[in-house]
């Protein structure tokens, strides 16, 4: 009898041993399972940071390549606009077929590029220092026929865009009207009546420099007046 029950003893034992090496083995196989859904998420994370990594690679070299097309293709307009307002200055300049004055009604239209801002400030300073100017003032100088009336629509031109909020635009729709002037000379005081009103809001601009450009103008237009007048009196 003892040795019956030593036996369902041990029996006992090993059965109970057996239970916990199998709990524990059905514990370090949860921890390995929930290891390796760490580890799964952790390459899921990695593998978003890379895909987000990449796009931002993507996104960044199409800016560049945007801006370099951009670059290129505001030359190529500001040679091209060049030229051609380089062409008309020649044009203008020795005509003697009455080019000008056949054909002034569209040649008004030259004054739109003073809105061409689009160039950048260099470009755009540039191709009015350097063309545009030198254009408008040769078209002025070139007129034969109807010469005030002509001159008046001209003039109307840079003086609406004197009103511009780009301080650019302002600036040197006065340095052309300044040259206009110098290129023309005494018989462009037609056209001084409608100046006034505008000249006179321009020389309180609240930029210096518009407000010097002006001030310039003036000088220039009292210059034609004489010394018996002056311009001040109708600013």
């Amino acid at each position: 009898m003892r040795a019956l029950r030593r036996v369902g003893v041990l029996f006992e034992e090993s059965g109970s041993q057996e239970e916990e090496e199998i709990h524990g083995e059905g514990e370090d196989d949860d921890e390995d399972s929930q290891e390796g859904h760490m580890d799964d998420d952790d390459d899921n994370e990695e593998d978003e940071e890379d895909v987000k990594a990449f796009k931002r690679k993507i996104a960044l070299r199409k800016r560049k390549r945007d801006e370099i097309d951009m670059e290129e293709l505001q030359d190529t307009e500001q040679r091209l606009v060049m030229h051609i307002l380089d062409t008309l200055t020649l044009c203008f300049t020795y005509d003697n077929q009455g080019f000008v004055d056949s054909s002034f009604s569209s040649l008004v239209a030259i004054a739109d590029q003073i809105d061409n801002v689009a160039l950048g400030p260099d470009r755009y300073a540039q191709l009015m220092k350097n063309s545009l100017i030198p254009c408008v003032a040769q078209l002025a100088a070139s007129v034969t026929k109807n010469k005030q009336d002509r001159w008046s629509v001209l003039n109307h031109q840079l003086l609406v865009r004197s009103r511009n909020d780009a301080v650019e635009v302002r600036l040197w729709t006065l340095r052309c009207m300044t040259q206009m002037w110098h290129t023309v000379g005494e018989e462009f005081i037609s056209v001084m009546p409608e100046t006034v009103p505008y000249l006179s809001e321009l020389l309180q601009d609240s930029d210096p420099e518009v407000e010097a450009a002006a001030n310039e103008l003036a000088e220039v237009m009292q210059s034609y007046l004489g010394e018996d007048e002056s311009l001040r009196d109708y600013l």
